[in-house]
């Protein structure tokens, strides 16, 4: 069989291949998480946007598919916010400085 790459450059072609009725689809032979995924049951790119052959991951999402929620680490910055009609964002730290090059990205989701 063809070796197919399953990223985000086949993203088009695995969207047609969903689209049409259930058929027994190429499998993948790369990258090594998707080896043996038939085309047809692979998600690629779920919470970003495609940059070539890169997944470029959402704020708050991780993973080689952006399909896992990021972890902020022992900093306490930056999170997914959901459900809460109110609620107070700080900065690490607060109300002292934190360090340089930090970076704090919040996702935050209202109903």
């Amino acid at each position: 069989g063809n070796p197919w790459r399953c990223d985000c450059r086949l993203l088009g072609f695995i969207t047609y291949l969903n689209r049409r009725d259930s058929i027994d689809g190429p499998t993948c032979s790369s990258p090594p998480h998707r080896e043996g995924a038939n085309l047809t049951s692979v998600t690629i790119c779920a919470n970003g946007d495609c940059a070539g052959s890169i997944c470029r991951c959402n704020i708050g999402w991780t993973g080689p598919d952006c399909d896992e929620v990021a972890n902020t680490g022992a900093t306490g910055c930056g999170r997914i916010l959901t459900g809460s009609p109110a609620g107070l964002l700080t900065s690490p730290n607060f109300p002292r400085g934190y360090g340089d090059n930090l970076n704090c990205e919040w996702s935050i989701n209202v109903p």
